[in-house]
């Protein structure tokens, strides 16, 4: 890799005023000045290692110093800012190493009393992070062919400062004994695995770990997929605790013990099935309403950007299955045909709570205190009467896409739902396990209204509803000055504290796939 020398001319003089020009390059945004001191940063290549940035000069400074951020105060007051940090003379140079994309400020001076100036310098060529998770993953079995064909979607990078992705590492099991390794060139998003066979409760288990050109690796995505054939089942159908389904009309009460009713199938063709009891069933909820979490909660302030799913219409919209207009309270609102919604981003909400765990584990243990939902969804098998049985885990909370293919099928899935003795959908709202692309506090949900011509949805977006105040004035500054360093000039916004928060309260439904 051919390593490119990025320099900022960094002078120290007596003199009060000066010129600069603004330069921004791919990997590092920089300043020119005229004078006889130089900061020069190494290489505007991405690299998954330390930015060495250097001070030039024939002087010999008394002392120099560094700070991560863009300091506010004078020169000579980051020189006793208990946070700066000293820059060494080693090896014929004065120079340091950063390992973070950030705003760092300089200053250096010829002696204790000389007059310094303070100059910034912004790296953003640091990738150290893996590529995001894939999405859209799921296996299909072909009995007849013996073949096992793993499919997923690439994620796209979040920003243009990220490595490009070079390989999907795949990595499987059968009936969780050893592992074999693969991987496939980026743009490839499908694997095919021959010489597949065995019983019904045989099982194979996918790991699929993206990871870019730097040699970071991403979170990995799992499939777990069995040889029992479901294919056939479809919307409407019930599932037995016997591995088996039936259509509704040849369901016997009597004789038959019902699991769940399929919803939909996924993007593999694998239905996915509603569980019998929703959050209702759970002695600690409000009437069937729970939090999706607490105040109290490390998620709380997390950015769960790996369940950030995201529909192509916003938030309040009326949905329908025909598009026509309805009167909601007496006011008359234009509805979006949904067939005519989709969604992007991770529509596949089977691993979000895996994902949400490893960013809280300690709140996580305890989900009962601080994931009210998520816990009706982890002893949902005990809920229902499952415990004991292959269908005592697995459940899931759905993604917004997948809540939305509940609700569009609804109709059918609660006619079953009542043969089988089950919690129909109602009018309430519900939750999905996909955070808002707009905000770390928002979850998707839908709203469900029964008592018109059709079943009506609106989509929303909840967790928790604050109460403010006006605080004050938020100075934010142009690219010679800006606060966080991304060369946007903001002006001025008045901000408000946050007095008082509510946390919202909803439904969830449990759904599994049975594959």
């Amino acid at each position: 890799m051919k390593t490119k020398l990025l320099i900022l001319r960094l002078f120290f003089t007596a003199a009060v005023f000066f010129t600069f020009a603004c330069k921004e390059s791919s990997g590092i945004s920089y300043t020119e000045y005229s004078g006889s001191y130089t900061l020069e940063a190494e290489s505007d290549e991405l690299t998954n290692a330390s930015v060495k940035i250097r001070l030039v000069t024939d002087s010999v400074f008394s002392d120099a110093v560094w700070y991560k951020g863009k300091y506010s105060g004078t020169a000579s007051k980051l020189f006793s800012n208990s946070s700066a940090q000293e820059i060494t003379y080693c090896d014929g140079e004065y120079s340091f190493e950063v390992t973070e994309n950030a705003t760092y400020s300089v200053a250096a001076r010829t002696s204790a009393s000389s007059t310094t100036l303070l100059r910034y310098i912004i790296i953003k060529n640091i990738d150290t992070e893996g590529p995001l998770q894939v999405s859209n993953a799921g296996a299909v079995y072909d009995a007849s062919s013996g073949t096992m064909t793993v499919s997923w979607t690439d994620s796209e990078s979040e920003s243009s400062y990220d490595s490009p992705l070079s390989c999907i590492r795949i990595s499987y099991s059968v009936n969780g004994g050893e592992w074999f390794f693969d991987s496939v060139s980026a743009g490839v998003q499908s694997y095919e695995l021959t010489g597949v066979g065995g019983s019904s409760s045989d099982y194979y288990t996918f790991l699929l770990t993206a990871e870019d050109e730097l040699g970071n690796s991403g979170l990995s995505k799992k499939i777990v997929r069995y040889l029992k054939d479901y294919s056939d089942a479809d919307t409407g159908d019930i599932i037995l605790a016997d591995g088996s389904f039936v259509e509704p009309d040849y369901f016997d009460p009597d004789t038959m013990n019902a699991v769940a009713v399929v919803a939909f199938k996924n993007f593999s063709g694998v239905p996915v099935g509603i569980g019998l009891y929703d959050s209702s069933a759970d002695e600690s909820s409000e009437n069937g309403n729970l939090k999706w979490l607490t105040t109290e909660s490390g998620g709380y302030t997390m950015d769960f950007k790996e369940t950030v799913c995201t529909p192509d219409v916003s938030g309040g919209n009326y949905l329908s299955a025909d598009g026509t207009s309805v009167s909601v309270s007496g006011s008359s609102y234009d509805t979006v045909k949904f067939t005519d919604v989709s969604f992007t981003g991770d529509t596949d909400g089977s691993d979000n709570w895996e994902y949400i765990s490893s960013m809280d584990p300690d709140c996580a243990a305890e989900c009962d205190v601080y994931y009210p939902a998520y816990n009706f969804i982890e002893n949902y098998g005990s809920y229902s009467g499952l415990t004991g049985s292959d269908y005592e885990s697995g459940w899931y909370m759905p993604s917004i896409s997948e809540l939305f293919s509940i609700i569009s099928n609804m109709s059918v899935i609660n006619e079953s739902l009542l043969l089988c003795g089950g919690m129909t959908i109602g009018e309430n709202w519900y939750w999905s396990c996909s955070q808002s692309a707009d905000a770390v506090f928002e979850i998707w949900t839908l709203r469900v209204y029964e008592s018109y011509d059709q079943i009506i949805t609106v989509l929303g977006t909840g967790t928790v509803q604050n109460e403010y105040e006006e605080s004050g004035t938020d100075e934010r500054y142009d690219d010679t000055g800006d606060s966080d360093g991304d060369g946007t000039d903001y002006g001025s916004a008045v901000t408000y504290d946050v007095v008082s928060s509510t946390m919202l309260n909803g439904f969830c439904i449990a759904v599994r796939a049975f594959e």
